[in-house]
This record gives C-alpha cells, structure tokens and sequence, in this order.
C-alpha cells in the first residue's frame, strides 16, 4: 500500500511538472505569438501609415494637377476672351474710323455750302506755335488718340448764363477738337488750342472741319487770342480737360496768365486733373509731370487770384475725369462714384477773384 501510495505521488509530481511544462511552453508560445503579432501589428501600422501618406500625397498631386489643369484652362478662357475682345475692340475701331470719315466729309460738304461754322474773326498771336518740349508733342498720346464730346456740358454752360443767347468758349488742350465742334453745334462760338501739331498734320478728328477754329501754340508761353482791334477775346467759359496735370510746375504761372488774360468778370475757368502717373511702358516717358493732391492746386488757384467755385456742376456734367471716356466709343467706365477714383480725378471751377484792395494778401501774385 505504501509503494502504491508513494508511486502514486511519484505519478502525481511527474504529472504536476508535465503541466508545469506544459503550460511554460504554453506561456512561451503565448509570448512569442504576442510578439509576432505586436511586430505584426507594429509593421501593420507602419504600412497603414504609410499607405496614408501615399494616398495623401497622391491626392495632393492630383489636387495639384487639378489646379494647374485649371489654371490652364482658366487663362486659355482669359487669353481667348481677351483675343476675342481686342479683336472686337479693333474691329470697333476700323468701324468707328470708317464712320468718322464719312460724317466728316458729309460735315464739311455741309460747311463749305451752309456756313454753318460761322466766321472766326481772332487773331492768335504767339512766338511758340507749338509746345516742342512738351512729352505730349516728344511721345504722341492722347494728342493722337483723344475726341471727347459731350454736348451734356455744353448745354450745362448755357443753364449757368441764363441771360447769353450765344456763348464763347476756349478750350486748351483740345486734341481732336471735339468739345470745340459740341460747343459749335448749338450755335456757340468756340476755338480750340492743342500745345501738339500732329493731329493737325494728320487732319485727324475735327481739325479737317474746324480749320479755322483750331490753332497749335504752347499755352505755357505768352498767347493772345485778339479781335480785330488787337484786344484780347474775353471768353464765357475756358476749359483744360486733363491738361494741366502735363504741365510742369515752372510752367504753370505763365499759363494762368495766359488764361486770366482771356477771361472778363464773370468767366468760368473749368478743368478736371488727373492724380497720377502716366508712364509709357515703351518709352519710360511720364505724361503727367505735375502730380500733386487737391489742397496744392486749390492753394496754387487762390495765390493766382481765383476764386473757388463749388456745387455748380454735377459729376456727370464734366467731360472727362467721370463716366465719359476720351473717346465716344469706348465705353465709360462705371467707377466714376468711387471715393478710389474720385481721390484721383480732381474737378475744378474756377472765377478771378474780385480785387478790393491792392495791398489784400492774396492779391500780390494776381495777373489781371
């Protein structure tokens, strides 16, 4: 019983180890396979992760793609809309040239058998017949291209001179001579002067119809425009639209007495000016030599001896510097109520001051 007993122990001890054993290569199987699986699962992760930043930047090129795809079609569209439009634009043009011509001739076929003109009897008296220092006569550019009309501010003038049947204007600066043939139209005397003479070598615009009411001289030197009496013509309303922004700053003294010389108590000087540069990307020439802020020229006007005028004229009554483009078919530009674009386009209106005393503080430069 004994033997039996102890062998039984033996058999229960050998048993126990076996399953010691048994669940120490359990345990070890269990933790190899759990570090398998971790490296399995670590090597998972890194392959996820990878597979993310692949797919990533697979979508950020395609994205990439996408937008330059994009781009390119976008500036296809611009560069063909653009092409259609300049050819629109020049197709406009040629139109609108081959109608000018036809109008012109139709106006002077009328002029040489109605008159209707009417006769210029003023003399210009000048030594410069022409502004030959002037980038507007060096470099050719508005003064080739320019033929504002707008008969709306010629009939504004007459509401402001209720009293005149008929009115006098000057126009300097005058280009193409467009403004002076408005003012001509509702059967008012008006002469134009333009510091260039190309337009009239080339006889563009009005100057083959307005022969005699278009002169070239350089308004920054000494002028007289005078009747038969060798007297100065007294003018209602002299304008200068987008002229004196071209004007150097030296120049400017001579050409305000050059205009109060031509104006009588109750003449209106109006001019719009232009705040910024205007550079010719072929030359590096800046047409607009004289570029300063509103309150320099208002003191400038004042220390002529001019009087600021305010509220007689409404945005849309100016030629130029508002909605009216330089020329009648191009279209107007509709940002004209915009404080950015009113910052940079000055409207003025102007009278000579009416001198009380000769010893007044602003009267020491004035030229009348």
């Amino acid at each position: 019983f004994l033997g039996i007993k102890l062998k039984f122990k033996s058999n229960k001890l050998i048993e126990r180890n076996r399953w010691e054993n048994l669940n120490k290569k359990i345990d070890e199987q269990t933790q190899i396979i759990e570090k398998q699986f971790s490296n399995l699962s670590s090597k998972e992760d890194e392959n996820y992760k990878l597979y993310n930043e692949n797919l990533s930047n697979l979508i950020k090129n395609q994205n990439e793609n996408y937008n330059i795809l994009n781009a390119k079609l976008d500036k296809l569209k611009t560069d063909e809309v653009q092409k259609i439009k300049t050819i629109t634009i020049d197709n406009e043009r040629r139109i609108h040239r081959h109608l000018d011509f036809l109008y012109r001739d139709i106006m002077v076929v009328l002029q040489n058998k109605l008159n209707f003109i009417g006769t210029n009897n003023l003399t210009l008296k000048t030594n410069n017949p022409v502004a030959i220092n002037s980038n507007d006569h060096i470099v050719p550019h508005g003064t080739i291209r320019d033929n504002t009309r707008f008969p709306r501010f010629i009939r504004k003038c007459e509401i402001l001179f209720p009293q005149k049947e008929s009115l006098s204007f000057l126009d300097l600066g005058c280009s193409g001579g467009g403004m002076v043939l408005d003012a001509i139209l509702r059967n008012h005397f008006a002469i134009g002067i333009e510091g260039s003479d190309s337009s009239l070598i080339m006889q563009r615009a009005e100057w083959r119809l307005l022969k005699n009411n278009l002169y070239t001289c350089d308004v920054t030197k000494p002028f007289d425009l005078q009747t038969s009496d060798n007297n100065n013509y007294k003018f209602d309303i002299i304008t200068a639209w987008e002229v004196l922004e071209h004007i150097s700053e030296q120049d400017l003294d001579q050409m305000f007495k050059n205009i109060a010389n031509h104006m009588h108590s109750d003449s209106l000087f109006i001019a719009t000016i232009a705040a910024w540069d205007d550079i010719d990307s072929n030359t590096g020439t800046n047409w607009h030599v004289t570029v300063k802020p509103l309150d320099w020229w208002k003191d400038k006007f004042i220390s002529y001896g001019f009087s600021i005028q305010e509220n007689l004229f409404t945005l849309e009554d100016y030629p130029r510097a508002g909605y009216n483009p330089p020329n009648c078919y191009e279209d107007p530009d509709n940002n004209y109520l915009k404080d950015s674009f009113k910052e940079k386009n000055y409207k003025i209106v102007l009278k000579r001051a009416r001198v009380c005393s000769k010893t007044s503080a602003h009267t020491q430069n004035i030229f009348f």
